[in-house]
């Protein structure tokens, strides 16, 4: 849906461009952080929409309120499906003199997942 500034920028930039950030709930400098750029494709046609069935009941589930928004026939505003497609990634570790910061690989980057770390109560990246 078209109505924030965020979507309205990618909408007018020529390759859709967009970023991300994915930070802790409490960022602060020392903590890890990582930024992706990439492309935004946009399925206006929702016949040519991969996996249409699997991404609605993802969406309705993370956010059931939402449900009459889902792009379709009958949704009250100009709604569409979109995704996200990465092509630079950009970690910062924290400080750094202490942790690594710098562009990380795409393909290990979609490698990585998340660790519990029991003893510390936070989640850890893990790439590889």
């Amino acid at each position: 849906m078209p109505i924030s500034r965020h979507n309205q920028n990618i909408l007018a930039s020529p390759g859709h461009s967009a970023s991300i950030s994915v930070t802790s709930e409490h960022p602060d400098a020392s903590r890890a952080r990582v930024a992706l750029l990439g492309n935004v494709t946009i399925f206006e046609n929702l016949e040519t929409v991969p996996d249409v069935d699997v991404m609605r009941s993802c969406y309705v589930a993370k956010h059931p309120d939402a449900r009459r928004w889902v792009p379709g026939p009958r949704e009250p505003h100009v709604a569409y499906w979109a995704r996200f497609d990465p092509h630079t990634v950009y970690y910062v570790g924290g400080f750094g003199s202490e942790h690594f910061i710098g562009y990380i690989p795409l393909n290990i980057y979609q490698k990585s997942g998340f660790s519990d770390a029991a003893s510390a109560g936070t989640k850890q990246i893990l790439m590889g």
